[in-house]
């Protein structure tokens, strides 16, 4: 599963524009929903604030945290609830989420390299073959193999 830091991916990509927050984060969601439909991975994206407590798509579980707490706790917290290294590839640039994620041993993707895989997989295809064919195996699935 594809642990994301959901504001720190979003700030990573965020330019300048006269659209809100919640448009993009919407926006953000929506591609992420795509890109989990099109890999076959189960995402969680956590936020802290601004919206429902949990949100659910197909394969994407949206999490808002509550006031009192962080993205970051609730992100490390289940990083600290499993011992399976394979569990979690997470998404994030956050120093401290980082630090954490490399001392148990789980995979950890820059936020902004994670938006050009994303990117990669949600571009038409450029020529007839299967999309799977043309990427190969991503990180992750050559990790767990």
């Amino acid at each position: 599963m594809l642990l994301i830091d959901g504001y720190n991916l979003l700030f990573a990509l965020k330019a300048p524009n006269s659209r809100t927050l919640e448009e993009d984060r919407a926006e953000l969601i929506e591609s992420l929903t795509r890109f989990a439909e099109a890999t076959n991975q189960a995402l969680r994206i956590v936020f802290d604030k601004g919206g429902p407590r949990r949100d659910r798509r197909t394969r994407v579980e949206i999490i808002y945290v509550a006031d009192g707490s962080t993205a970051d706790d609730v992100i490390v917290a289940a990083l600290e609830d499993t011992a399976d290294r394979t569990a979690y590839r997470v998404v994030t640039s956050d120093r401290a989420i980082r630090t954490a994620a490399e001392k148990r041993r789980f995979t950890v993707v820059e936020s902004r390299a994670f938006w050009k895989e994303v990117q990669a997989w949600l571009a038409p295809p450029k020529t007839g073959e299967p999309r799977g064919k043309q990427q190969g195996i991503s990180s992750f699935e050559a990790d767990a193999w």
